[in-house]
């Protein structure tokens, strides 16, 4: 069994942090224009493919990129990859493409609170040296702890029903400017900018477009 969770661990992780939002989807699931248990359970498994897959298909682009073999999974898949395919299958589906957006924005949160609990038990992604005090930049937790934060905030925005679509966008800004300034405090091995930076700097940008253009189009409506 600890040679079976040594290799699979992150994926289990992941798995258990997918299962722990399909509550928030049920609760959800009018937003999503789904009705039925059944619905909601496809679109779980839908969420679920999405993450599983963009995060994967990062890790393999930044690889590609960096020249390097690269990691398992990579986050900013589920942010710069994800939305795309999702909302490709809401429309193939006829169902709300914003609410979609919406709950899987809150459905990802215990995911990538679990990915940062893999990290911190493996000893990976961590923060560098804090000016001499024998101890390290808290990197992970930080993490988890925006991602604790971001579900609340979430969760509140789509219980007050504010203007569908505009969740995802918020948390792709909130996301890419924590990241930014939290990756200058990971330890990377090389000192500087580093290419994180960029998919930040991106992500958060597409962000504000999208959110600004979602907010737009409320006021015409």
């Amino acid at each position: 069994m600890s040679v079976f969770f040594d290799n699979y661990s992150l994926y289990i992780f992941v798995v258990a942090g997918l299962l722990a939002g399909v509550p928030a989807v049920w609760i959800y699931r009018e937003r999503t224009g789904v009705r039925t248990g059944w619905g909601v359970a496809l679109l779980c498994v839908l969420y679920s493919v999405c993450s599983l897959l963009s995060a994967m298909l990062f890790a393999k682009i930044e690889g590609w990129i960096s020249g390097t073999e690269g990691g398992n999974i990579s986050t900013y898949g589920i942010y710069l990859i994800g939305p795309f395919i999702l909302l490709f299958a809401s429309v193939l589906f006829l169902l709300k493409p914003a609410g979609v957006m919406d709950v899987f924005a809150l459905y990802a949160m215990p995911s990538l609170f679990l990915m940062r609990c893999h990290c911190l038990i493996w000893g990976c992604c961590g923060g560098l040296p804090m000016f001499g005090t024998g101890l390290n930049w808290p990197t992970r937790e930080s993490e988890m702890v925006f991602y604790i934060i971001m579900f609340i905030v979430l969760w509140k925005k789509l219980k007050r029903n504010d203007i569908p679509g505009q969740l995802f966008p918020l948390l792709m800004i909130s996301y890419g400017c924590f990241r930014f300034v939290n990756q200058w405090f990971r330890d990377t091995g090389s000192p500087g900018l580093h290419l994180s930076h960029g998919w930040s700097v991106l992500c958060a940008l597409i962000g504000l477009v999208l959110f600004l253009r979602v907010r737009a189009q409320a006021k015409k409506r």
